[in-house]
């Protein structure tokens, strides 16, 4: 109570002495606390606008999500209704990983089991000589016509040998192929040096280079794209997927 009669006096006799210095000086006081106002609603806004877009994003991925599970259920469901049988090979070596046809929901997260095991693997090769010919070969000499064939890979052992079978997979068979690739096989991110390795050799890549970076650039894209071409002539549909964005993204068809 003593500070705020003391400053009461002070500013009476401001006034008192000098009253056009003391209406400015209100009047100035006065803006300032009208912007000091102005900044906090401001503030508020940009919190609300922020909090109302992060609740769209989330009902947004809820209503993704029940959209993906919806689809979900209703393929298994046809898939049980049809009574068709799942069986799968995965080319890993000169061996390959079969698993058997089966039409029960185990049998399916039993293959799926048997994919992230052969992930597994894959990451602690050292090297693998393999021949996609060879598995291509399999399948048309042992499965019986009018089959539906999902086949993943980069394709990047994919010759003549390979082109040969998969165009006599598909005249007997529905066959669709998934081709996997990264988008660092096109672009160099970020500046500096990367180090790869291939499991069988190693090497860097630098984006320090201009030069360097659009010739891999476009050799990147001619293959990628050679490979489709290549694919969707042999067979029913070809799909572009790179590994690098979420499952859930499809990048071309």
């Amino acid at each position: 109570d003593g500070c705020f009669e003391m400053a009461e006096s002070n500013i009476e006799n401001d006034f008192a002495n000098n009253p056009k210095k003391s209406i400015e000086n209100l009047q100035r006081d006065l803006r300032a606390a009208n912007a000091k106002i102005k900044n906090a609603d401001e503030a508020y806004e940009i919190v609300l606008k922020r909090e109302q877009a992060e609740k769209k994003e989330l009902d947004l991925a809820k209503a993704t999500l029940k959209a993906e599970a919806d689809r979900a259920t209703k393929g298994w469901n046809s898939f049980l209704e049809m009574k068709d049988k799942v069986a799968g090979m995965i080319i890993l070596g000169n061996t390959p990983i079969r698993h058997q046809p089966g039409g029960m929901r185990k049998d399916v997260l039993a293959f799926i089991q048997k994919i992230y095991d052969a992930y597994q693997i894959g990451l602690r090769r050292k090297n693998f000589d393999f021949s996609l010919g060879d598995g291509l070969k399999l399948l048309v000499n042992h499965t019986r016509p009018g089959s539906v064939f999902h086949i993943i890979s980069d394709f990047y052992r994919l010759d003549d040998n390979s082109m040969l079978y998969l165009r006599r997979l598909n005249k007997s068979h529905t066959v669709r192929t998934y081709q996997l690739y990264d988008k660092i096989e096109v672009n160099i991110e970020g500046s500096g040096t990367i180090g790869i390795d291939t499991g069988s050799s190693q090497g860097f890549i630098s984006s320090l280079d201009s030069n360097f970076v659009e010739n891999y650039r476009r050799i990147g894209l001619h293959r990628i794209h050679h490979l489709d071409r290549m694919l969707s002539e042999t067979s029913q549909r070809n799909i572009c997927i790179d590994v690098s964005e979420a499952l859930g993204k499809k990048k071309e068809e």
